[in-house]
């Protein structure tokens, strides 16, 4: 059962096991650090490019993490490792997506346990909003940048939501969750229309 409310408990193998309890994250903080980081293409020469996280990202982890626990805990992690928290904590994989008529059950594996989200059929507009509002790419002469925005998506899961499970009752679902599920759902439903015959 996922609780936003109650503090977490993080493993990780860095040098030692080392065990962090920490804080869910609060969706303005989910969206500030989404903000803040930035995913950069560079031409590499004769048409070839690649993506890569700008520097200083787990910087931004650590500085959120650091935000989470009290400045007396311990043990101390470093940004490499407290990226791997955040990282972990922020995890929502898709199990499954199953579609009944008008309505789609969506089944993550997040930090804490399996969720289920069962959203309405997208319209159009949905869909043209998410595209539009939920990342936002700027061109340079050698190089592009790509930012991910989550209110946008959490707006718009907002409209489609018919049904969670999986959460503590008094757990509110977090924006990390709400994005990862409508994306699975707006891709899902872009296969069905490819499906199609012309």
């Amino acid at each position: 059962m996922f609780n936003s409310r109650e503090p977490f408990k993080v493993r990780i193998l860095s040098g030692t096991e080392k065990i962090c309890e920490v804080n869910y994250p609060s969706d303005r903080q989910w969206c500030e650090l989404a903000r803040k980081k930035k995913s950069i293409k560079r031409q590499t020469g004769r048409g070839l490019s690649e993506w890569e996280d700008a520097p200083g990202q787990e910087s931004l982890d650590k500085e959120l993490l650091d935000g989470l626990r009290p400045p007396e805990a311990s043990p101390e992690f470093d940004k490499y490792e407290a990226s791997k928290i955040v990282g972990r904590l922020a995890r929502a994989s898709l199990i499954s997506i199953e579609r009944s008529l008008d309505l789609f059950r969506i089944e993550l594996r997040v930090f804490g346990g399996e969720v289920v989200h069962t959203l309405k059929m997208p319209t159009e507009q949905d869909k043209a909003e998410h595209e539009r509002l939920s990342s936002k790419l700027a061109s340079g002469k050698r190089h592009m940048e790509y930012r991910i925005d989550l209110e946008p998506s959490g707006a718009i899961w907002d409209r489609l939501k018919s049904e969670i499970s999986g959460y503590a009752e008094e757990s509110a679902v977090p924006i990390v969750h709400k994005a990862a599920a409508l994306a699975e759902l707006i891709a899902y439903v872009q296969e069905l229309e490819a499906e199609d015959p012309e």
